[in-house]
C-alpha cells in the first residue's frame, strides 16, 4: 500500500518547496539564501530564544508535544514550520533517519520507554545509560527538518534534571557530533549504536547531589583558607610539638575531632 504523499516524486516536490532554488538553503524568515550566513543568523536567534525555555521544560505529558513546543520556541524566528515534525525523508552523511511516517509512532514508543523506566531505583550509572539511550533514539528518529540537535539537548537536559542529574553540554563539545554520527551509522539498538553515547554520558551527566557536595566541600576549603591557623597547643614537652598538620590534631577516645574528620 502506497502512503499518500510518499512517492519519490512527491517527496522531491516537498523538498524543492523547502529549499531556495539552486541551493541547499532552507527557506527562512530572514530570506537568506546563503547557507553559511543562515547558520550564523540561526545561531544568534536560537541563542536569544533559549531564555524563553522554562527551567524545567514546558511540562507536556508526551515527549512529542514537549519536543514540538521546544523546537517551536527555539526556531520560531527562523522557520515558518518551527515545531512541526518533518514530512520528508532525511539522509545525512550516508545515514538514513527514521521514515517521516514513523516519526510520531517512534516518539510514542520512546515515550513509553521513559515512562516505564523505574528511574528512582536505578543506580547512577544506570541512569546515565538510560539517558544516553533516549538521546541516541532521538538522534536516529530526527523528527525535524533542521534543529534536531538543539531541541534534543534542551529536552534531554530537562529529563536529566527530573531524575537528579545535570548534563554539561560544554564538556561534550565536538565529541557529541561524532558520537551521534557513529551511533546513527550502526545497527539500531546494537551495542555499537548504544555504547558511544553511554560512554559520553558517563562523562557529562553527573548526579546533582554529587555536584552540591563537591561545591560545599570547595566552599568549605575556601573558608578554611581564610582563617588564620591557631597556634599549636603546648603540652610543655618538646616531643609533643606539632611538625605537620596531621600531627597538630590527634584522635582521642572521648570523640574529639581528628585531622581526617576535618578533611572529609
Amino acid at each position: 500500500m502506497t502512503i499518500p504523499g510518499n512517492t519519490l516524486e512527491e517527496q522531491k516536490e516537498r523538498w524543492d518547496e523547502l529549499l531556495y532554488p539552486g541551493t541547499q538553503t532552507l527557506r527562512n524568515k530572514f530570506r537568506e539564501t546563503d547557507y553559511d550566513t543562515l547558520e550564523f543568523l540561526t545561531d544568534y536567534a536560537v541563542a536569544a530564544a533559549w531564555a524563553r525555555i522554562p527551567q524545567g521544560g514546558f511540562g507536556f505529558s508526551s515527549l512529542a508535544d514537549e519536543l514540538s513546543k521546544t523546537h517551536e520556541v527555539l526556531f520560531s524566528e527562523v522557520f515558518d514550520w518551527a515545531g512541526h515534525f518533518r514530512d520528508v525523508p532525511m539522509t545525512k552523511q550516508g545515514v538514513s533517519f527514521a521514515p517521516w511516517t514513523e516519526v510520531v509512532p517512534q516518539l510514542e514508543a520512546l515515550d513509553e520507554y521513559i515512562r516505564s523506566s523505574d528511574w528512582d531505583n536505578l543506580a547512577p550509572e544506570e541512569v546515565q545509560s538510560a539517558l544516553a539511550d533516549v538521546h541516541t533514539e532521538l538522534n536516529i528518529i530526527h523528527p525535524f527538518r533542521e534543529g534536531n540537535g538543539r531541541a534534543t539537548r534542551a529536552v534531554m537536559g530537562h529529563l536529566a534534571d527530573q531524575n537528579g542529574f545535570n548534563i554539561d553540554w560544554e564538556e561534550a563539545g565536538p565529541a557529541l557530533n561524532m558520537v551521534s554520527a557513529v551511533s546513527a551509522a550502526s545497527p539500531r539498538h546494537s551495542e555499537d549504536s548504544l555504547m558511544p553515547m553511554r560512554l559520553l554520558y558517563a562523562e557529562i551527566a553527573t548526579p546533582v547531589s554529587f555536584n552540591a557536595e563537591e561545591s560545599d566541600f570547595r566552599a568549605g576549603q575556601e573558608i578554611l583558607s581564610l582563617v588564620e591557623p591557631a597556634a599549636p597547643h603546648s603540652t610543655g614537652t618538646p616531643e609533643h610539638s606539632a611538625n605537620s598538620p596531621a600531627e597538630a590534631v590527634t584522635t582521642h577516645e572521648n570523640g574529639d575531632e581528628s585531622a581526617a574528620g576535618l578533611e572529609q
